[in-house]
């Protein structure tokens, strides 16, 4: 599956203007997958 960069940024975006025990975890996750991601593409 593929999202683009803008809907990420977007996403993140919002989150960061939620209480930050609401989103950290979905934030970690987005952040956890994008070095994944990352990592693969490098290999």
């Amino acid at each position: 599956m593929n999202i683009s960069t803008e809907l990420i940024n977007a996403v993140l975006s919002y989150l960061g203007n939620r209480p930050y025990v609401e989103v950290v975890n979905l934030i970690t996750a987005i952040q956890a997958e994008a070095a994944k991601v990352k990592a693969q593409e490098a290999e």
